[in-house]
């Protein structure tokens, strides 16, 4: 998992306490300014991250963004069975998981996008969410 993933889901799961850079540094063995540049980089995807000299990182309550984190907080223990892979854009979450089911992805694997720019509905519609951010997800279920 990236860098920045792991600092993010750490910062979701910790939403009520400061993380310090050198404590997120210690569990994922990585300097804290490789920290500090995974942060910047989440915050520039717009994440709402707060820092406090001597306190750390933390996520603010609108920082509530799409991630593999988020969507295993709603599963509970059912969690673990899904390999959950989310992406800024893609053209089409429904082809991204049929070209990785081709190459052997395992039962239980779920592609995210926060926005396709090729999604297709039924019958070969456009496939616009009526959710915000135009967010979709599939499932890679037995084949």
């Amino acid at each position: 998992m990236e860098l920045k993933w792991q600092i993010l889901t750490a910062l979701q799961e910790n939403r009520d306490r400061f993380l310090s850079g050198e404590e997120l540094a210690g569990a994922l063995f990585v300097s804290r300014n490789a920290v500090w540049k995974a942060v910047q980089a989440l915050r520039k995807e717009g994440h709402a991250i707060e820092a406090a000299t001597n306190r750390g990182y933390r996520l603010t309550q609108d920082g509530d963004l799409l991630t593999p984190s988020s969507i295993a907080a709603h599963l509970g223990e059912k969690a673990e069975l899904f390999r959950i892979r989310v992406e800024r854009s893609l053209p089409s979450t429904n082809n991204t998981l049929k070209a990785l089911a081709e190459k052997g992805a395992p039962e239980g694997t779920v592609v995210a996008a926060v926005e396709q720019s090729e999604g297709r509905g039924r019958q070969g519609r456009r496939f616009y969410p009526p959710w915000a951010g135009r967010t979709s997800a599939f499932f890679c279920g037995r084949r």
